[in-house]
């Protein structure tokens, strides 16, 4: 795997560019799913999940009730640091889809906290709690990530 240490030798970089446009296409997905769930407050419900508006104004699970602004700072903090750490991830298309979907999930629920001291959750399970599109992204991306770790750490034993 082809790794590079700072920002400017990988700008340009399609792996980069993939990163950069997962980022901003999920973070639009979820800010305009979001905006439609709350202006329109819909209830439809599916066979194993429905689509409700709710909020929360905690973080995942409902731990660290109203600590919204706390939970946003923390969000930009993650941000930065995953920003600041791209560089070092393995630069494959992999990686740079895997980081751009974290990264998402952390600014997409940040705009949130940040502007409306709440996350606005819509999918809903009778088994799970209410998530979004951020919370997906986020989800998704540390399993993903996890299962590529352990496979990796699978193979370096091997050789």
């Amino acid at each position: 795997m082809k790794k590079a240490t700072t920002w400017p030798k990988i700008l340009k970089t399609p792996e980069t560019k993939l990163f950069f446009l997962t980022t901003i296409i999920i973070i639009i997905l979820d800010q305009l799913s979001k905006h439609f769930v709350e202006t329109t407050k819909p209830f439809i419900n599916f066979l194993f999940f429905s689509i409700q508006y709710s909020t929360n104004t905690g973080a995942g699970f409902g731990i660290l009730q109203n600590q919204s602004f706390i939970l946003g700072l923390i969000s930009l903090l993650a941000a930065i640091v995953v920003i600041y750490y791209y560089p070092s991830l393995p630069r494959t298309k992999i990686y740079s889809l895997l980081a751009g979907l974290f990264l998402a999930g952390i600014i997409g629920n940040g705009i949130d906290r940040l502007t409306k001291q709440y996350v606005v959750d819509f999918i809903a399970t009778t088994f799970w709690p209410s998530f979004n599109v951020a919370d997906s992204a986020i989800t998704v991306s540390v399993i993903i990530f996890i299962i590529l770790s352990i496979k990796e750490e699978i193979n370096s034993k091997k050789n």
